[in-house]
């Protein structure tokens, strides 16, 4: 893991998915949000637009996948 500085605050980078083991999908969802707030990360918006919520280990995917971005 890695910290990095933004405009909006500091934000941590995910290099595996051991690194993720603690995460909800509640704080996968705020880190998603935090990344990229036109995303639908959370588990209502996910329901109203798509009908189902992501699992929490595709919601952690993605997180490894926006750090390496």
């Amino acid at each position: 893991m890695k910290t990095i500085q933004t405009k909006y605050g500091a934000m941590h980078l995910y290099d595996s998915i051991d690194e993720l083991d603690e995460f909800t999908h509640e704080r996968c969802a705020d880190w998603l949000h935090f990344n990229d707030p036109n995303g639908c990360y959370f588990a209502q918006d996910q329901m109203d637009e798509f009908g189902f919520v992501a699992d929490l280990s595709d919601m952690k995917k993605l997180i490894l996948t926006q750090s390496e971005e």
